[in-house]
């Protein structure tokens, strides 16, 4: 037994001994401390790469969700104009009441009760029902005058008779946070012309850190603009 031993250390030794290229069977247990830092400076590299896209692509979706809810809108919008008077030149969008400049007010609060069938003695029909009416989901959102980050752009235009910082902005939804100024850009936002003859309509494109505006004038073609 003992000369089998010998016979194996012998084997043993001779194959740790053996060159496997310019290094030795020893060399190929050990690990420098150059090598660790590439090793671990790949993983990061990898890491970073996947988040990277990731991000990038939660980006793009979130801004084909906007598009979808913008063109949801168009379209009923265009709806609206062709059925608010039989006479083409007394047809109108919905009036903006808050400001001529698009807004997030007009948006969700004047727009929505349009097109959601609310004003009766200007047209009665539901184009969106009111639970699919949109929101950016990206934005920051408020139930009461309270909890609002930016003033409320409006007040005058809603019956805030006796109201406190508990009150709700609105009855069935949250009201959003909008404000150039302070970075709060994902809201809807809408305008129109006095007479309605014109409506813009907008949202905040986050791949291109732009807003989009769509304007259209009576039943002309539709124009994009970015600002």
């Amino acid at each position: 037994m003992s000369g089998y031993n010998n016979y194996n250390n012998q084997n043993n030794n001779y194959y740790q001994s053996q060159p496997y290229g310019n290094y030795s069977f020893s060399d190929y247990r050990r690990i420098n401390g150059l090598e660790i830092i590439v090793i671990v400076l790949s993983i990061i590299s990898l890491i970073g790469v996947f988040s990277w896209g990731l991000l990038g692509k939660n980006t793009e979706n979130r801004d084909k969700q906007r598009e979808k809810d913008i063109n949801q809108i168009i379209i009923a919008l265009d709806d609206f104009y062709k059925n608010s008077s039989t006479i083409p030149s007394q047809r109108a969008y919905p009036i903006s009441n808050c400001s001529e400049s698009a807004n997030e007010v007009d948006f969700e609060f004047t727009l929505k009760r349009y097109l959601t069938g609310q004003v009766l003695e200007k047209d009665s029909h539901v184009y969106i029902q009111p639970a699919n009416y949109p929101s950016d989901r990206s934005g920051q959102y408020s139930d009461t005058f309270g909890e609002r980050k930016v003033g409320y752009r409006c007040p005058e235009k809603l019956n805030t008779t006796g109201v406190n910082n508990n009150s709700r902005i609105y009855s069935d939804f949250s009201s959003c946070n909008f404000s150039q100024a302070k970075k709060f850009f994902q809201c809807y936002l809408y305008t129109s012309s006095n007479n309605g003859d014109t409506f813009r309509l907008g949202y905040y494109k986050e791949s291109d850190q732009a807003f989009v505006i769509f304007k259209k004038f009576r039943e002309d073609r539709l124009i994009q603009e970015r600002i």
